[in-house]
């Protein structure tokens, strides 16, 4: 069970799933706030695709055991949420 103390707002999770449907329109189509991911039935490239809108989009890398971990799409907003307020890693910038 993922253990997020991190608070999100609804329209965090709003905004999330806003700018990953731009991207991912055929995964995230009829996803809500409290829909399960493993609901969503992704395949590896599903999962692939949807971690590297999360990089694009928010800046964030994620590995696909911590997307895992994620029960809900708000548990996911969480995650990227918490990664975003950290300082970015220096081999990202370097890029």
């Amino acid at each position: 069970m993922l253990a997020l103390k991190w608070r999100v707002s609804p329209a965090e999770v709003d905004e999330v799933l806003q700018r990953l449907g731009r991207r991912l329109p055929h995964v995230l189509a009829r996803v809500q706030r409290d829909s399960r991911l493993d609901e969503l039935t992704l395949d590896s490239l599903d999962v692939v695709e949807l971690l590297c809108a999360i990089d694009y989009e928010f800046g964030v890398r994620l590995t696909q055991e911590e997307f895992g971990r994620a029960r809900t799409v708000a548990d996911l907003a969480k995650v990227i949420a918490k990664r975003s307020s950290r300082p970015r890693r220096a081999d990202h910038a370097l890029r």
